[in-house]
Formats: structure tokens, sequence, C-alpha cells
């Protein structure tokens, strides 16, 4: 006895593309499939017309078709208008800048009085100290080991109102033994003679016994 024939039903969905002229037609159940590729049809009837377009009917096959969305069109860019180059302008000469002038700072007043300096060592090369002597940032003088006595005039380093004097002592001879003072007060010098009125203004003091360096800053006021 024969079994009954089951139909299968398949549902093909075809992209659409373009085909040449040349080519043929190839239908299924009266629908066009050209986009159908690497495919088998069973129990179908096959039948090819004189143009060579070929029919498959089958009754167990379904075609649908699936519209494939259209590419894009590009867009057509407008052309922009020319724009016409502007002439090139000559480039204006550079003006040389005009040299700075540096503002001249105002002179300092000067004391009303007269202001010296006097250092003394108790014996020759005194507590071993080399002694330099800063006024105002200036160095204005180095006082070495060998004088036991030295004298000079501050006057022009100082100004009137606040001063401010730095005093640094390097240690060079560790061996004498001694002591070295260092004061300054109002006063004056005339024809070698120095007159020195009290109370010192600054007064300064190293001894031998001493071995380190030292850096101090005072601060003096003068009329």
């Amino acid at each position: 006895m024969q079994k009954p024939l089951t139909y299968l039903t398949f549902l093909f969905v075809l992209l659409l593309l373009p085909e040449t002229s040349s080519a043929r037609n190839l239908y299924l159940n009266g629908k066009l499939i050209n986009g159908v590729r690497g495919t088998t049809f069973m129990n179908v009837t096959v039948r090819v017309d004189y143009k060579g377009d070929v029919y498959i009917t089958g009754r167990q096959y379904k075609v649908k078709y699936k519209q494939t969305s259209p590419s894009p069109t590009p867009r057509k860019l407008k052309p922009q208008p020319r724009t016409t180059p502007q002439p090139r302008t000559t480039p204006q000469s550079r003006t040389t800048p005009q040299s700075r002038t540096t503002p001249q700072s105002a002179p300092m007043p000067r004391p009303s009085k007269r202001y010296v300096i006097v250092s003394q060592r108790s014996v020759f090369s005194g507590s071993g100290y080399r002694i330099s002597i800063f006024i105002n940032g200036h160095k204005v003088r180095t006082i070495l080991t060998q004088l036991t006595q030295d004298v000079f005039d501050a006057t022009p380093y100082l100004k009137k109102g606040r001063n401010r004097v730095e005093i640094e002592a390097i240690k060079e001879n560790a061996k004498v033994k001694g002591a070295f003072s260092l004061f300054l007060a109002e006063g004056s010098m005339t024809k070698g003679q120095v007159k020195v009125q009290q109370p010192y203004l600054l007064k300064y003091r190293r001894t031998s016994s001493e071995s380190k360096s030292y850096r101090h800053l005072y601060t003096v006021r003068v009329r």
C-alpha cells in the first residue's frame, strides 16, 4: 500500500538582484526567482519555453519576496562660488621700539654727621679672624689679620635713617692668642687724628678662643 505523499512548504526570501538582458529567467510557481542559487527542488515539474526561460512547478514550495532597501543616492554638492583672491598688501615696515630708559633711583639722603669705623687688635694677628664689612649690601672694607689698627670714614656708604651693616668674620689662624674689636660711631678725621663720640652705634668683638666663622647683621640709625 502506497503511503500518502507529505508535502513540505518552504519559504524562500529572495533578494531582487539586477540581471543582464542576456540572462535566462527562472520561475517557481509562476514567480520570478532569478536570485536563487545552490538550491535543489524535489518532486517538481520543469518546463523550458522557446525563450529559454525555466518554469518550475511544485505545490510544496511558496515564494515570498523581500524588497531590499535601495542604497542612498549620493548628494550632489553645490559648487561653491569662487572667491576673488584679495591682492597682497605690502607689509608695513616695523618700527624699532624705543629703548626703555631705566628709571633713576632717588638719591639717598646723606647723613648730616660724619661716621667712622675703628678696629683694634690686642696683638699682631689679633684673634686670627679676617673681617669683611658690608653697608647696605655693598662691601666697603676688608680688615686683614696683619693690621693691629684700622680707621676709615664710613659716611659715604651710609644714608640718613636706618642702615644695614653686616660683619663677616672668617677664621684663618687658630694658633694666635688675642682679641679683635670694632665699633661704628659718630666722629671726625682731621690731619690723621680721629675723634669719636660716645655712645657707639655698633660694637663688635671676636676672640682667639673661638674657632667658627660668623656673619652678623645689624641695623643702625644715623642722623
